[in-house]
């Protein structure tokens, strides 16, 4: 019986079109095979299900819908994937690059002469107990005079050094530090000497002015790393849910 849809048929014998799948089979019974060759000069809904399968078929054998299978199964699989495992490398890649290009701020460059504190920066986050001070050599300087201080006052350190770096042992967790260095002679420095102020933090801290100083292309491979790999679970999402339709 027809319906409004001109496509949209129904079986006229249900419990023969069951068996219409045995049509073509070679043991098939030969009184059901005569039973479904009349049946198929009647009822319009098994010619319609023969018709696709024999257009099925013939797409199999000429290996378009393989193919076209197979390429969806391919960009399923290996999408998501893909793109997880390229938004992991950018992330990765960001936080090595954090530690090894100089930052916006970098005092270091702060003048023409390059002079003064080379390590650690103005306003730089140390973490451990220990850092290595370091400044720009003097030609003519046969010494420096260098002195640490907390803010506040609570914590001195000075000494008389004759290269241009010096570690500095055992700083006051969580302080402030501010850094005095003259040269010797003391003419060979400005008036009031060099002077820097860093901060011993916890890691947060640390991982916080990295990431607010280093230059704009680590943030920028950072935040392309993050949608990639956020997109790689939108993927396989989207293809879970196609599967299901």
């Amino acid at each position: 019986m027809r319906t409004e849809n001109k496509f949209d048929y129904e079986c006229i014998e249900p419990e023969l079109g069951d068996k219409l799948w045995q049509y073509d089979s070679p043991v098939v019974n030969q009184e059901i095979k005569s039973k479904l060759k009349k049946h198929l000069t009647l009822c319009a809904k098994c010619n319609q299900i023969r018709e696709l399968d024999f257009a099925l078929e013939a797409g199999l054998r000429s290996g378009s819908l393989q193919i076209q299978k197979q390429n969806h199964d391919i960009i399923r699989l290996f999408a998501p994937k893909i793109a997880a495992s390229l938004g992991v490398l950018a992330i990765v890649a960001s936080i090595v690059l954090m530690f090894v290009m100089p930052f916006s701020n970098d005092e270091n460059y702060r003048n023409e002469k390059n002079l003064g504190f080379v390590a650690p920066l103005s306003s730089e986050v140390i973490t451990g107990g220990d850092v290595e001070i370091a400044w720009s050599p003097l030609e003519k300087a046969t010494g420096y005079k260098l002195r640490l201080q907390s803010e506040g006052g609570d914590w001195k350190w000075s000494k008389t050094v004759y290269d241009n770096k010096v570690k500095v042992n055992n700083l006051p967790s969580g302080s402030i530090i501010n850094a005095y260095l003259k040269s010797i002679p003391s003419d060979l420095t400005p008036s009031g000497g060099w002077n820097v102020t860093f901060q011993h933090g916890n890691l947060f801290k640390f991982v916080q002015f990295r990431v607010n100083n280093f230059s704009l292309f680590p943030k920028i491979l950072a935040l392309f790393g993050l949608i990639l790999f956020g997109g790689s679970f939108i993927l396989r999402w989207s293809f879970s849910s196609s599967e299901l339709k």
